[in-house]
């Protein structure tokens, strides 16, 4: 007896079926991931019609019966919905995975609906006459083009990508002006610049005396090192730290950190941080000890041009001073123990009192495992009496993370501000509960190395009750970068395109920060000592309620 072998084409067929059936899987997976997140934003609704048009083609393409077309046109978002479910309960913890149904059980209702529906429909314009199911195709492609463009320009956060080229410079790409004269490349710049920047009457810049300034200096410009020099000038007269240009001459600054972060406390610049495995411990530095001088230059002298944080240069001598005894440090940043190593950007503890405490080192670009990571630290912690978010020397990163993490301290949907361009389109902001919401006081810590994300974070955590900011005043750079551009001579250069306002669209915290409720002062003995006063104050104000 002979074997049947199935034809090259079942087989081609049952493999594109497979990649088919896989796709619409990860199609719905990455529109429940979307969904979620924007809907913890005050948006989320809009997008959920994305479901209606792959559905709408699974009932159209199908040659069964009604009732297998729904039962396998549903297969592939039930499949995602699961999938995504026991990602929420293994990453967020089992009290988090409840309150997502909570909070989404509405929008979950709407998502089996729509698809149910539109498989119908589907399967109904099939059995119309071929007039109408000839235009099926092209109209349901206009629809998934329509929609999808529809949603970048909804009137709800989404703006805040959308005002500017947001989403461009969010995915890296740049306008290259690599081929333009120095001239032309100024010149597309202040055009840019007269357009999109917001803060020029906020902060007193003479814009138009600057720009004219520069015009007059470039005129002398005869290689890329100067023109470089030239625009660094220019723009840092913004004052702004989301404007930043990153030149071959700067980018050896940035190959290697240094593992420890300096104040100046009246007039000494104190290592108040020194990060265990990088080049500072291994050379002998400790917190506490006083910088004096590198390479035989003043500290104040030598630190002029590069961030305090930042000591780059190979082959640097660094004095240092603590307790009064003079010590000489040297060091060489190169090969690999001058990378960045790895750090978790959150962790978390019990402290000996009974109050929960969270370490979030930056807001790491991550969508798919921050925010969980948060939330089953919170979990690990729900039974503590008060907790403490430390957010010091965190440096910012994604603006959408912090209002997800906001949303596990209020009941209510609150709104903080709104970010608003040059051309006057604005876009609200709002925490928006994420259940369980935990109900303790809470403290926040900052300093002045908060920035960006964790100036917003900070400033909209003071619109919610039950929270009070502990430490200094952030640093205050809460533009919002919209544009990249390539400069002649291998340089880039990062723009912003909007800003920060209060509810009734002034401008905040730019320039000035996000100021604590108790200010608590660098204290040279404490850091010497080892005394965290931050965190002292923080535990006092739970323990005497003192909340404000």
């Amino acid at each position: 007896m002979k074997l049947k072998m199935p034809k090259l084409k079942t087989i081609i067929k049952k493999i594109f079926s497979g990649v088919i059936f896989i796709a619409l899987i990860l199609f719905y997976l990455f529109f429940i991931f979307w969904i979620e997140t924007f809907h913890y934003l005050g948006s989320g609704f809009p997008y959920l019609f994305v479901f209606l048009l792959p559905a709408l083609l699974i009932g159209w393409r199908s040659r069964c019966s009604l009732k297998q077309t729904l039962v396998q046109g549903s297969i592939p978002p039930i499949s995602a919905f699961l999938i995504y479910s026991i990602y929420v309960a293994s990453f967020a913890g089992m009290m988090r995975f409840m309150g997502w149904i909570w909070d989404m059980w509405f929008l979950i209702f709407l998502y089996v609906a729509t698809v149910l529906i539109m498989l119908y429909i589907g399967r109904f314009i099939q059995s119309r006459a071929w007039a109408l199911n000839k235009w099926v195709v092209p109209v349901v492609s206009l629809l998934i083009l329509f929609i999808t463009v529809l949603q970048f320009y909804s009137p709800t956060y989404s703006n805040y990508y959308y005002m500017g080229e947001g989403l461009v410079n969010e995915m890296g790409i740049s306008q290259n002006l690599e081929d333009k004269s120095y001239q032309e490349t100024f010149e597309v710049l202040c055009d840019y610049l007269d357009r999109k920047y917001p803060y020029f009457e906020y902060k007193n810049i003479e814009w138009e005396k600057l720009k004219e300034e520069t015009n007059t200096e470039l005129k002398t410009v005869e290689t890329d090192e100067e023109f470089h020099r030239v625009l660094t000038g220019m723009l840092s007269n913004l004052q702004d730290g989301h404007v930043q240009i990153s030149t071959p001459e700067i980018k050896k600054h940035y190959e290697a950190y240094f593992g420890a972060r300096f104040v100046d406390i009246n007039g000494k610049w104190i290592a108040v941080v020194v990060y265990p495995n990088y080049s500072a411990e291994k050379i002998g530095m400790a917190q506490g000890m006083e910088l004096i001088e590198i390479n035989g230059k003043p500290i104040n002298e030598a630190l002029a041009d590069v961030p305090d944080y930042l000591i780059n240069a190979k082959n640097d001598t660094v004095w240092g001073q603590r307790f009064g005894d003079m010590k000489r440090l040297g060091y060489l940043l190169s090969g690999p123990s001058g990378k960045w190593p790895p750090e978790q950007p959150i962790t978390y503890k019990r402290l000996p009192e009974g109050y929960g405490y969270i370490k979030i080192e930056y807001m790491a670009i991550d969508f798919i495992s921050f925010v969980p990571t948060f939330d089953k630290a919170l979990e690990e912690l729900w039974d503590t009496n008060g907790l403490i978010i430390d957010i010091r020397g965190n440096p910012g990163g994604a603006l959408v993370l912090t209002d997800q993490i906001l949303g596990r301290f209020t009941d209510k949907k609150v709104k903080y501000g709104g970010i608003l361009n040059s051309e006057g389109k604005f876009a609200n902001l709002y925490v928006v509960p994420r259940h369980p919401t935990y109900d303790h006081p809470v403290v926040i810590l900052i300093d002045e190395r908060c920035a960006s994300a964790t100036d917003f974070f900070p400033y909209a955590a003071s619109h919610l009750d039950g929270i009070t900011l502990v430490g200094r005043p952030t640093k205050g750079v809460v533009s919002s970068p919209s544009k990249g551009m390539k400069l002649p001579g291998g340089a880039k250069v990062q723009l912003i395109g909007s800003g920060l306002t209060d509810s009734l669209g002034n401008y905040v915290v730019e320039w000035v920060g996000v100021q604590p409720d108790v200010f608590i002062p660098y204290n040279i003995s404490d850091i010497q000592s080892g005394v965290d006063r931050d965190l002292l104050t923080a535990i006092e104000i739970l323990e005497k309620g003192k909340i404000k």
